[in-house]
């Protein structure tokens, strides 16, 4: 009897780690799918909205985000020890480009994470990096946009305040 309740209680374990096995593979699939459409032509990659021209809300693709110029900025960051060359808009250009008229970003990355970054942190040339050593940034390497300061160019910025207005897998951008 008790051997038999062993057994069964055996064998339900054993089905149940390969249903469990099976269920996280077939769940990676949609964050695969959505890892690759980010990298889609024509898909969009960021939402903007609040006190912009127009106002009304506007979705671009990388191609589109990226038309408005690329600038590029070398620097080292909390997260990497070695300099790192990113490539994106800076964010004085994407203001002047979408009309924007607030007075602060609220910025919401992909995991719902979200910051407020004043308009006034233009004067230190932040960019919208949308590229890292020369390639678009990937959702798993925190794109496919990465708010980036220059923390080398500008040692006050190396703070938790810039840190934490660093969001990355940008999804959308809220102008307030």
């Amino acid at each position: 009897m008790i051997r038999t309740v062993y057994r069964s209680f055996f064998v339900f374990l054993s089905v149940g780690c390969a249903v469990v096995a099976f269920d996280s593979e077939r769940l990676s699939a949609p964050a695969q799918a959505a890892e690759s459409s980010s990298q889609d032509a024509g898909a969009p990659i960021l939402v903007v909205s609040g006190s912009t021209a127009g106002g009304q809300e506007r979705s671009y693709s990388r191609e589109e985000f990226e038309a408005m110029g690329l600038a590029t900025l070398t620097t080292r960051t909390p997260w990497n020890q070695d300099p790192v060359e990113f490539s994106g808009v800076k964010l004085s250009t994407f203001l002047r480009q979408i009309g924007a008229s607030g007075r602060t970003l609220r910025v919401t990355a992909l995991n719902d994470y979200v910051t407020t970054i004043p308009i006034e942190d233009v004067k230190y040339d932040p960019i919208l990096a949308t590229r890292r050593d020369g390639k678009p940034m990937s959702i798993r390497d925190k794109g496919p946009i990465f708010i980036i300061y220059p923390f080398d160019d500008d040692k006050s910025l190396n703070s938790e305040l810039f840190f934490s207005r660093c969001a990355w897998q940008v999804k959308s951008i809220q102008v307030e």
